[in-house]
């Protein structure tokens, strides 16, 4: 009796402990918590973080891009760098977060679109065998890879929580900014109203959206040139301002040291800019 009640109060003390630690876990977390909010983080913000796939939340992530843009800074005046160079390591460290979040939301929006027209085929398929629209994209969550099986497995997990067909396809269309994903979304609602063949009509809109994609492959390659000659003019000044810095430093010192360096920098930069607009005005072209 006596070995079975130490061995009980035993369990009993680890049991505790190991409530104290949970509990400790989770006030942790809720002072973490109570620090995020004090950052605010506007909800087209959030959106492009869960479309870019970042895993931190976006108050994490503001904490992360201001530590990024402040802190090499901080260490550049501390280690005694020019005030110029510490502002342009600054302004490129603050630069970086934003771009690498917009470049991996346009990766992901851009692969969306070009596998849609294939999930398209399958749901058109499958409706013909005899599956309902809510079964082809569970096939659809199965079968391609991602981000379209994730986004439309998502959609089907709306559907099971007593979501709506309708709200689930507009929230997805918001989200991946898809006008082929926002034609379907209308034609299921119109289906639904007024009847018709839904698997035929999807097909014909896979075929357009198929069309489209290599209308746009092909606008791609021909403008090719005109965006890689962008890039290499662009590149060209800030080569040969890096290089004659490096082989004689006190000749290109002026132009960082000086209130008349800092104009010609500025109107340069500003001159770049815009030629870089231009050229890309010209070689980006709009299929809707």
């Amino acid at each position: 009796m006596k070995k079975t009640e130490i061995n009980t109060r035993k369990r009993l003390e680890n049991i505790f402990k190991e409530k104290t630690i949970i509990e400790e876990e989770i006030e942790k977390i809720r002072v973490r918590k109570k620090r995020f909010k004090k950052v605010k983080v506007s909800q087209q913000f959030k959106k492009d973080l869960i479309v870019a796939g970042i895993s931190l939340r976006p108050e994490e992530f503001v904490i992360f891009w201001i530590a990024l843009a402040f802190v090499p800074g901080m260490l550049m005046t501390f280690l005694g760098f020019h005030m110029v160079s510490t502002l342009v390591v600054v302004l490129i460290c603050g630069l970086i977060p934003p771009l690498y979040v917009n470049m991996k939301r346009k990766k992901k929006m851009t692969l969306f679109s070009k596998q849609l027209g294939e999930a398209l085929v399958i749901i058109s398929n499958s409706l013909k065998a005899g599956f309902t629209f809510e079964q082809a994209l569970v096939n659809i969550a199965k079968d391609l890879p991602d981000p379209i099986a994730s986004e439309f497995g998502q959609v089907s997990r709306e559907l099971d929580l007593g979501n709506s067909l309708e709200e689930s396809l507009f929230s997805l269309g918001k989200r991946m900014q898809s006008p082929d994903l926002d034609l379907l979304t209308t034609t299921v609602v119109i289906q639904k109203q007024i009847g018709g063949n839904l698997a035929d009509i999807i097909e014909t809109i896979s075929e357009t959206i198929r069309d489209r994609v290599i209308i746009k492959n092909t606008i791609k390659t021909l403008t090719a040139q005109g965006r890689i000659s962008g890039m290499v003019v662009a590149m060209i000044p800030v080569a040969i301002i890096a290089f004659i810095t490096v082989i004689n430093p006190e000749y290109m010192m002026p132009l960082f040291t000086t209130t008349f360096g800092y104009t010609l920098l500025g109107i340069g930069g500003f001159l770049e800019l815009i030629g870089l607009l231009f050229i890309r005005k010209i070689v980006n072209l709009k299929i809707d």
